[in-house]
């Protein structure tokens, strides 16, 4: 998730789980603290969530990246 900044609305994510291929295009980004758990919280629709902490090398805030499925 080193490079995961560099991400913007409309790039692909490929995920890879039990031998099968999911894709998913950025939608979305945002910043948030340490403590947003809403950010884990079920969504309506299907929804890859992706975050890291921000910015690199430090534990102060998330980067949190939004992808829908393809």
């Amino acid at each position: 998730l080193y490079l995961l900044d560099r991400l913007t609305n409309g790039d692909a994510i490929i995920v890879y789980w039990n031998n099968e291929e999911y894709d998913y295009i950025v939608r979305g980004r945002r910043i948030v603290e340490p403590d947003a758990v809403e950010i884990l919280a079920p969504t309506d629709t299907p929804l890859l969530t992706v975050f890291t902490c921000t910015p690199l090398f430090t534990t102060k805030q998330r980067l949190v990246l939004f992808a829908e499925p393809v």
